[in-house]
C-alpha cells in the first residue's frame, strides 16, 4: 500500500473517530444518569446547556500525529467534573460541595467499544478509498456496540 495513500487513511479515520468521541462527550454530559443529593435524582449535567455549548475539539494538524483534545471553557467546568469544595457554608457552617460527574472518565471506561469504533472508521476509510474489502477472504468491517452494551 502506498505511504501516503495510508496516511490519508488514517487521518481520515482519526478525524472521523475524534467527532465520534466529540458527540459521545455530549451525550455522557446530557444522560441522566448521574446521582445528584439533592433533588430529582439521577439526573443529567445540563442546567442552563452552558457547559455543554462549550465544548471543543481541537484536532492537532501536524501529519503522523493522532491527538485530539477536548476541552470545556465555562470556568465552573472542573467543579462539575472533578467535584469541589466550596469556602461558601450552608446554614449549619458545613462548605458547600459540588459531587463529581467526571464524564470523560465514564467515556474511556470503555476501551474496547473505542478500539472497535476506531477501527471501524479506518475500515470504512479504506473502502472509500478503494482498499480492502473481503477480496482477500479479510474480515468485514467490525460494528460498533452500542454504548453500555456488551461488546
Amino acid at each position: 500500500m502506498d505511504e501516503t495513500l495510508l496516511r490519508e487513511v488514517v487521518k481520515e479515520a482519526w478525524e472521523r473517530f475524534s467527532a465520534h468521541v466529540d458527540s459521545e462527550l455530549t451525550r455522557h454530559i446530557t444522560e441522566p444518569k448521574w446521582n445528584w443529593p439533592r433533588g430529582e435524582s439521577p439526573r443529567d449535567i445540563v442546567d442552563t446547556g452552558d457547559l455543554r455549548k462549550s465544548q471543543e475539539m481541537a484536532i492537532d494538524p501536524r501529519p503522523g500525529v493522532m491527538v485530539t483534545k477536548y476541552r470545556w471553557t465555562v470556568p465552573y467546568a472542573p467543579a462539575v467534573h472533578d467535584g469541589a469544595v466550596f469556602k461558601a457554608t450552608d446554614a449549619e457552617g458545613n462548605p458547600k460541595t459540588l459531587t463529581a460527574r467526571p464524564w470523560t472518565r465514564e467515556l474511556l471506561k470503555d476501551r474496547q467499544r473505542l478500539q472497535t469504533t476506531f477501527k471501524l472508521h479506518f475500515t470504512l476509510s479504506a473502502k472509500r478509498r478503494g482498499l480492502g474489502g473481503n477480496r482477500g477472504g479479510g474480515a468485514p468491517a467490525p460494528a460498533v456496540p452500542p454504548a453500555g452494551g456488551a461488546s
